[in-house]
């Protein structure tokens, strides 16, 4: 029996195929997600961000301090903000991340960390973005003030001034004086007042700066006050080879093992192979006749010398228990031998050589030496001595919390440590490569330093 065929139902014309709903099918997809992946509406930037500073600059190795963004709406301030803060470069916030977060508050305000400044820093950028707001950028930049200038009273640092010179400077002990010997240069006051420069020496009395200097194979000594020379005197009588130690005062080495002093333009001793010195004006003298002391040790011992005006007036010596292996710490009377640090003619308490050089300072009255600060490690604790013209002073300072490590950097209580400058057994200044100073009869300090990251 023939199979029953299966036919199609009938078609009509108004009733679709099969075909062409499945075609119909295939279309109407695509055109669906088409649709649902159509781009939202962005929101309306309604927020205005606002840097407190049109740009920032901070000195190397140091920190920028009180960045404030201000959140706005309709110029009303916008409490709520989620404001983010992104550094560009080798800039950081404290902690060491680029970016910082924060939330602003009732005014609108949001106080970013402090952002360190490392050394060679160039320009960069800090952006601020928060939602619904439009970016704002402002520029970030270092300076080139890698000097600093402290000071202090009996207790803590009073001010600090920063100077624009090199990393690669030396600081002498007067108020903004550095030396970069790399390009022979003098600084003082933040700017170069001399070229050509081989050796500088100098120190600070009050409120007046004394120093000599070897320009061009000339000896050259000035009298100036915070940055301003207010004097100047050339003595062409001092070899050309010479290097200077006080106000007026050269040494000029003639065999390799000992030299000649020069003073003002005269050889005033032979044979003398450790040489420092000091200059400052008594308080009830004209500051122009001002005295020089020069400390020295020959084959007889330690010496010390008093001028004042260029005219010789008495010396003190010698010191024939120094040893001759005893070297000059900069400072006049004070000498170091070995482990043992020499006063005058006396031997104090033992100093590790690892401490470095002692340092110390005097002033003057009458032309005495009244106020003396003798800083030390002694038995592995940072101290300071207090003297009165070569005479027992004030029971010892000394100051627990300054590693063992530490070197004496010449006024009471200051010391450097990797880095670290101490005051009275406190941080005041890090990243610090090199520090002098003094201080007055009451202890307060003044310290030039030198920074690098």
């Amino acid at each position: 029996m023939p199979k029953p065929e299966f036919l199609d139902p009938p078609q009509t014309r108004d009733a679709p195929s099969r075909r062409t709903i499945l075609a119909g099918a295939a279309w109407s997809v695509p055109a669906i997600a088409m649709v649902s992946a159509a781009p939202a509406v962005a929101a309306t930037a309604d927020v205005s961000l606002a840097f407190d500073r049109p740009a920032y600059t901070g000195d190397p190795c140091s920190t920028i301090d009180g960045m404030v963004v201000t959140a706005t709406r309709s110029g009303a301030a916008a409490p709520g903000v989620v404001v983010t803060v992104s550094l560009s470069g080798t800039y950081s916030f404290e902690g060491g991340t680029s970016t910082s977060t924060a939330t602003t508050d009732a005014n609108g305000k949001v106080t970013l960390p402090k952002i360190r400044v490392p050394s060679g820093a160039g320009s960069a950028t800090a952006t601020a973005t928060a939602p619904t707001a439009n970016a704002q950028s402002v520029g970030l930049s270092a300076s080139s003030n890698y000097g600093r200038y402290l000071v202090g009273d009996a207790t803590s640092i009073t001010s600090v001034t920063s100077y624009a010179v090199p990393s690669s400077a030396t600081p002498i002990a007067c108020n903004g004086m550095f030396f970069d010997q790399n390009a022979g240069a003098l600084y003082y006051g933040g700017a170069v007042i001399a070229t050509g420069v081989t050796s500088v020496a100098g120190n600070r009395n009050a409120s007046t700066d004394y120093f000599s200097y070897m320009q061009n194979g000339v000896a050259k000594s000035a009298v100036g006050s915070n940055g301003t020379v207010q004097s100047t005197n050339t003595w062409p009588q001092v070899p050309s080879v010479a290097i200077a130690v006080t106000y007026g005062t050269f040494f000029n080495r003639t065999n390799g093992e000992t030299g000649d002093i020069w003073y003002w333009d005269q050889a005033v001793k032979t044979g003398v192979n450790r040489v420092a010195g000091r200059s400052g004006s008594p308080t009830n003298r004209d500051p122009k006749q001002w005295w020089d002391w020069i400390s020295y040790f020959d084959g007889k011992g330690g010496w010390l010398s008093r001028y004042i005006a260029g005219q010789f007036v008495d010396s003190r010596g010698p010191a024939p228990s120094v040893p001759a292996s005893a070297v000059s710490t900069g400072y006049p009377l004070l000498l170091q031998a070995g482990n043992t640090q020499w006063y005058r003619n006396q031997a104090t308490n033992g100093i590790p050589a690892s401490a470095g050089s002692q340092n110390g300072v005097l002033d003057s009255n009458n032309g005495t030496l009244t106020t003396e600060w003798l800083s030390g490690v002694f038995n592995g604790t940072p101290r300071t001595v207090q003297r009165f013209d070569g005479q027992s002073g004030s029971t010892p300072t000394n100051f627990p919390s300054i590693p063992s490590s530490a070197t004496p950097v010449g006024p009471k209580g200051v010391f450097l440590d990797q880095g670290n400058l101490w005051y009275i057994d406190k941080i005041v200044d890090v990243n610090v490569t090199s520090a002098v100073g003094d201080s007055l009869p009451d202890g307060s300090p003044r310290v030039t330093v030198v920074k690098s990251c």
